[in-house]
């Protein structure tokens, strides 16, 4: 049955074909006055055919009408020069949420990551949010 989780063991090594789908997301009710995510679906899209990404592709969604600005202040907790976030394509939601598409510059961003497992802290008007990024270079 699809979804079926089990563990196995083979006496000798075995490929197996494993779906290629991506896991589900589940969305939990919005607890917390900001939330940023990767838009990996966007990500994923616009680095079809390219040679390299030049935006990260974000969703922010805040408690509010308007998302008034939207900074990069740390990178790997270490501070850093505000880097902006272009924010467009706002929605409003009936929870007083407004949820956005937006995108940050990544040869900005870059000069400030590390090859694996990295976080980067979003400002929103005083309120910030940590976004964890796996990334290869």
């Amino acid at each position: 049955m699809t979804g079926t989780i089990f563990d196995a063991m083979v006496a000798n090594p075995a490929e197996v074909e494993v779906d290629g789908e991506k896991p589900r997301k589940i969305k939990l009710v919005q607890s917390k006055p900001l939330m940023v995510e990767v838009s990996y679906d966007k990500l994923d899209a616009e680095s079809d055919g390219q040679k390299a990404v030049k935006n990260l592709p974000l969703t922010i969604t805040y408690e509010g009408e308007t998302i008034p600005g939207a900074n990069i202040v740390k990178v790997n907790e270490g501070a850093v020069k505000p880097i902006p976030i272009t924010v467009g394509g706002a929605v409003v939601g009936d929870d007083g949420f407004v949820t956005a598409n937006a995108a940050v510059s990544l040869k900005t961003l870059a000069k400030h990551l590390n090859e694996g497992f990295n976080q980067f802290t979003v400002d929103v008007n005083g309120m910030t949010d940590v976004v964890m990024l796996d990334l290869e270079l």
